[in-house]
């Protein structure tokens, strides 16, 4: 699997599994607010 490095707004960068379609630039949320879309992550 790939790695992908995650600027965060605050500053805070953190390494996630690579997910397919996502690309250099692109926003992914992780909050119970995101929409259901490729890289967010939502509570189960």
């Amino acid at each position: 699997a790939f790695i992908r490095l995650i600027n965060y707004v605050d500053g805070d960068k953190r390494y996630i599994l690579h997910p397919r379609g996502i690309g250099v630039g692109d926003i992914i949320m992780s909050s119970s607010d995101a929409s259901i879309s490729i890289g967010n992550a939502l509570p189960l």
